[in-house]
């Protein structure tokens, strides 16, 4: 079988809908293996072999925006964005680290991506995938401000959530509370 034949597509989904529409061919015959979106979702990597690939999801060709970010050296598998808003990258050969995309929301090579960036426990090892979980989560966060005693201490949750909208808007609620003992339970739903 040629790894390289098949096309890479790129869909609108409305999550409330269900519906798949705006088909965009990104590319075909090129192997693509893992895909990850920046943590503003501007921009769409994909590993092919071994290149990684940025797209601009605000160009008005977005199959024409496509640059590569790695050139050579090992294949690259999976790709995963973190907590901490990397992405990281399966290095398939049997390494002790993973390349990183420092500044995955940045164009070209602005995006800061660093071959052999995470080294990993020692005695451990990737090839080719990353584990897998639902990468919105990073996008709501819970804060406070004013922890110091005596002082009025707000609590404030924000997350996006798209609905029926094509750009996502941001929810946020917050509450004062003053002196006296107080437990805060925070519930974030997906």
């Amino acid at each position: 079988s040629n790894s390289t034949t098949g096309s890479f597509w790129l869909y609108d989904f409305d999550d409330a809908t269900g519906t798949v529409s705006n088909p965009v061919n990104l590319d075909s015959n090129s192997g693509f293996y893992g895909t990850a979106f920046s943590t503003n979702s501007s921009k769409l990597y994909a590993s092919a072999g071994n290149n990684v690939y940025q797209f601009d999801l605000n160009a008005s060709d977005i199959a024409g925006s496509k640059i590569a970010v790695k050139q050579g050296g090992s294949s690259i598998f999976a790709l995963q964005l973190a907590p901490d808003g990397k992405i990281y990258g399966a290095v398939y050969s049997n390494s002790s680290f993973l390349d990183v995309i420092n500044d995955p929301d940045e164009l070209g090579s602005l995006s800061n991506y660093v071959a052999g960036g995470q080294p990993l426990a020692v005695g451990t090892n990737v090839r080719l995938g990353l584990p897998p979980f639902i990468q919105s989560f990073f996008l709501a966060k819970i804060e406070a401000d004013n922890l110091c005693l005596g002082n009025t201490t707000h609590f404030s949750i924000d997350m996006w959530c798209y609905g029926n909208q094509t750009t996502p808007k941001n929810h946020s609620k917050g509450r004062g509370i003053s002196k006296g003992s107080f437990r805060l339970d925070e519930t974030i739903f997906f």
